[in-house]
């Protein structure tokens, strides 16, 4: 051991165990102050020496214990004997912290942070939990905590862990949750997504007191939801059990009143829902095998089926039954014992083996339930979930995630101005999220504080992309239900998005045409009745992602920039006038005066004594810099490195046109990456009409009557999708694989180098090892879909690197930002006191627009934090390389011609300067099916 992790050993007063007893310690643990760093931090790692070490130490409490926990993990490589295992600790609440699984960024923005901090800063002494890790695989960690008594005080247990029951759940704990959820979440909970209005009037029911199945109306009356995978197949090789449904001729009328007794045989998961049920104070129950007759003719199945998204939206609790294999395993804690938690005596402390956290498993394919496609739904659109797994129970709603193997229930949320509402709800139900003026003013001085949400201006395509990346990871017994399966996710990004078509949402479209498997992804045709530019007619092994930011964040950096121009523009105006301190000089309260008077024609007169006071205005500092020629040299950069994407409209995809089932769709892909577009006021002019598109997504295509005509004829000539654009083709060669991993397989797909005719990389494309061969011994097909921003993983030639082609302003390294950032605070003062827009402050010109707050019809818009790229602006140098996210790319579709028909094999983007070497005139490109086009 160490001398530096010797020290963190001293003062531990403990004798060491008896030999022989099954809970002594070695020389090793036994110098450990285990009392002490259950609410201390360990000041320095702590060496437990070898692997091996560690192993033949069995005789030790706390060997054993981490040991075990170590080899939690079957699926991971062996330690070598040889492997240092270090013991550390943290604060159970930092710990505890879950970040939604349905925020675009997975920031602590939206996670349970700031709920766990205020209520950690109200107990005595912060509890601490053991980190057990290896030097190798520092990723590999195992988590101890001590199992406080229950007959601790509450204060003395919290962020402490619970001893759990194996054989049965702890029904009180669960009621404590829900009432919990009820009293502080203030009915945030309970309302219903955007599904809810979907919900029928008339809705199946299994009435759990009267054992019947029975017609009621679920609005006004409280129901649960069953989540189970049915898996027919290995219930019927497990114990011969077919699943239990309710057929036609199985329903009963009383009175003219349907009430179904229900089978006898029923699958044990669904008798445990049933009993769950009445144990929470619920009378009544949905399940799908039961609720759904399920040899109704196909159109009224249909009807039940599409209607499961406000089913499962509306239920007062989703339970769901996480590991079961099939209808027959049970809940475990109800008709099956659990895994146990295995535990420890050390020192008198009992510390136990923590079982994965609710984002782990939410993120993992170690739940059968997670794997499987109609479960996906049911997951995102639930509003409480009480998630059974064979280590415990979980509890998810909109606000808080909560376990029972450690006491983490918050109380009050948190009343920070970082906060959100329904931090853990699906984004699409969410409540909007825009920060006050206030807030925003906050953030220039402080940026670290997080009131902003980042990108926003891309709309709800980075969530349509994440549902995408989950749902294509699952399984599906019937590929035709691929688009069925997710429907009612979509349908609630539609009053966002539009329209979906085979799965793309015609508001995104050109960006969702985009989609790529994950690198090492077997790739495989499924269903050849949908088009092969939808993800939807592929099985991708891994799923399929998007890189969801493009240069449409330039648009954002654009605008704000030209607002705060205009703020320099005032701000410059009326220190030349009259009065004004020309040098920024002065005592605070002269600063105050001339504040006072922006944005007035009136002289300068001191304010009566009845006036209302003018609110305090920051003291203006003095610079040594042009304020006006830092954020005209960052426009030169942005302008120059840019220019075509931003000055020039022609060259990518303006127009699109489906037509599909004997009917033409124009689909809006006219993104406009003009200047004069980054350039125009986002918020628009006072008389602009109330449904004025905004721009900051696609506007509406211009359509004339010869092309509707032409469409309407071509759609005529085929039974198949077809997709119809002007753009322009290239031809590029691929060269080696950029994966650490090297696919095997002819199907299995990766990222390649794209190369140009002198052997040079100038891009990336994801496609199979198949394409790739034949693309290295001739150049392919590759059409242009839009403008990018980035390169992945592409290590691209040196001439063909994004330099800077001007310099920033010259200052010192330590004053720019702090320069930047009085400036900034100075141009929203002037903006916010202007008189010719009195409603107009900080908020409207860089959050959202108060002309909204009459007009429900239009979305408020808002603007993204740009500081980061604002600071590569302002630190740019002639001739050097710009940062990577600042590349100009050209987003391309990979095509592939066999018998006379095109198919969609690839996506891939190119570096600006290399597709402009090989630029030609737009041409007519008609994909269909498997993607048949024809020039003209």
């Amino acid at each position: 051991m160490t001398s530096q992790n010797t020290h963190n050993l001293q003062g531990s007063k403990r004798p060491l165990s008896p030999a022989g007893d099954k809970n002594s310690l070695c020389h090793v643990c036994a110098r450990i102050d285990f009392d002490r760093y259950l609410v201390h931090k360990i000041s320095r790692d702590i060496s437990l020496g070898s692997w091996q070490r560690l192993v033949q130490s069995d005789s030790c409490a706390f060997c054993r214990l981490i040991v075990r926990s170590l080899r939690r993990y079957s699926n991971q490589a062996l330690l070598h004997p040889s492997d240092q295992v270090i013991l550390n600790n943290e604060p159970s609440w930092e710990l505890g912290i879950e970040i939604s699984p349905y925020d675009r960024l997975k920031s602590e923005a939206y996670s349970n942070k700031l709920d766990l901090r205020s209520r950690a800063k109200q107990c005595p002494d912060v509890a601490h939990r053991f980190i057990v890790s290896c030097e190798n695989y520092p990723s590999r960690k195992a988590f101890l905590q001590y199992l406080a008594y229950s007959g601790q005080p509450r204060e003395d247990r919290q962020f402490f862990g619970r001893t759990i029951n194996r054989k049965q759940v702890d029904i009180d704990l669960l009621l404590s949750w829900l009432n919990r959820c009820d009293k502080w979440h203030e009915k945030v909970c309970e309302e219903d997504g955007i599904a809810g209005w979907r919900l029928p009037h008339e809705l199946r029911l299994i009435d759990v007191k009267e054992m019947m199945i029975v017609m009621a109306d679920p609005k006004e009356v409280g129901y649960l939801t069953l989540s189970y995978v049915w898996g027919t197949e290995e219930m019927e090789a497990h114990n011969g059990m077919k699943p239990t449904v309710t057929n036609r001729k199985n329903i009963c009328t009383v009175n003219g009143e349907e009430r179904t007794p229900l089978p006898k045989n029923l699958p044990r998961t669904i008798r445990d829902a049933i009993l769950l049920t009445g144990c929470l104070g619920y009378r009544y129950l949905w399940v799908d095998a039961l609720c759904i007759v399920q040899d109704d003719p196909q159109p009224k199945k249909i009807k039940h089926l599409d209607k499961m998204d406000a089913i499962y939206n509306c239920s007062e609790v989703t339970i769901v039954a996480g590991s079961g294999r099939h209808a027959d395993s049970g809940l475990p804690g109800i008709s099956i014992p659990r895994v146990s938690q295995y535990s420890e005596k050390v020192n008198g402390l009992r510390l136990g083996i923590m079982a994965p956290s609710f984002s782990e498993l939410e993120a993992s394919s170690s739940l059968i339930w997670n794997t499987r496609g109609w479960t996906f739904q049911e997951k995102i659109l639930a509003k409480r979930i009480l998630l059974f797994t064979e280590h415990q129970v979980y509890f998810r709603c909109s606000e808080a995630i909560w376990t029972e193997e450690i006491m983490m229930e918050t109380e009050k949320l948190s009343k920070s101005i970082e906060a959100r509402k329904a931090k853990y709800r699906w984004s699409a139900d969410r409540p909007h999220y825009a920060p006050d003026g206030k807030s925003l003013m906050l953030k220039i001085v402080m940026p670290q504080l997080n009131v902003d949400d980042q990108w926003t201006y891309l709309g709800m395509f980075p969530d349509y992309a994440s549902a995408v990346r989950e749902y294509t990871q699952r399984t599906l017994a019937k590929p035709d239900d691929t688009l069925v399966a997710i429907s009612g996710v979509f349908r609630t990004l539609q009053p966002d998005s539009g329209d979906f078509h085979y799965g793309l949402p015609s508001a995104y479209f050109l960006q969702a045409l985009m989609w790529y498997p994950e690198s090492g992804s077997r790739i495989i045709r499924t269903n050849r009745d949908l088009p092969s530019w939808t993800w939807a007619g592929w099985q991708v092994e891994k799923g399929v992602t998007y890189d969801v930011l493009d240069i449409r964040m330039l648009r954002a950096i654009m605008i704000t920039l030209r607002k705060l121009c205009f703020g320099v523009g005032k701000a410059l105006s009326v220190m030349t006038a009259p009065g004004a301190s020309g040098d920024g000089s002065g005592s605070t309260s002269s600063s105050t005066s001339s504040y006072t008077d922006y944005g007035t024609s009136s002289s300068s007169a001191p304010p009566s004594s009845s006036a209302t006071p003018a609110p305090w205005r920051p003291p203006k500092k003095p610079r040594t810099w042009s304020t006006i020629s830092i954020v005209s040299q960052a426009t030169l950069n942005m302008s120059s490195c840019f220019g075509w994407p931003l000055l020039v409209r022609d060259h990518t995809v303006k127009k699109m046109f489906l037509c599909a089932d004997g009917q033409t769709t124009p689909l809006n892909c006219g993104e406009t990456f003009a200047l004069s577009t980054f350039v125009e006021d986002e918020i628009g002019s006072e008389s602009s009409d109330a449904g004025s598109v905004d721009s900051t997504k696609s506007r509406a295509v211009n359509i004339d009557y010869k092309e509707l005509q032409y469409h309407k004829k071509l759609s005529s000539k085929t039974d198949f999708p077809l997709l119809s654009m002007n753009t322009v083709i290239v031809k590029f060669l691929i060269g080696s694989c950029l994966h650490h991993t090297q696919p095997v397989g002819e199907n299995e797909s990766s990222v390649f180098e794209l190369i140009d005719e002198d052997g040079l990389c100038v891009g990336e494309v994801w496609t199979t090892l198949e394409t790739a061969r034949r693309g290295r011994e001739k150049p392919l097909t590759f059409i242009t879909i839009s403008w990018g921003l980035s390169m992945s993983v592409a290590e691209i030639a040196e001439e063909y690197i994004p330099r800077w082609t001007f310099d920033a302003a010259k200052l010192p390294e330590a004053k720019k930002l702090a320069n930047w950032r009085s400036y900034a605070t100075e141009a929203m003062e002037l903006l916010s006191s202007s008189t010719k827009s009195p409603d107009r402050g900080p908020k409207d010109y860089f959050g959202t627009d108060n002309r909204n707050k009459g007009n429900k019809n239009r979305k408020s818009i808002e603007q993204p934090t740009a500081m980061a790229f604002f600071e590569a602006l302002f630190k740019a140098k002639k001739g050097e390389p710009r940062p990577k996210f600042l590349w100009s790319t050209v987003n391309l579709v990979l095509v592939g011609k066999t018998e006379e028909v095109y198919q969609r094999i690839g996506v891939g983007r190119v570096i600006f300067k290399a597709w402009l070497n090989l630029l030609n005139s737009p041409q007519h490109v008609v994909l269909i099916k498997l993607i048949s086009f024809t020039l003209r």
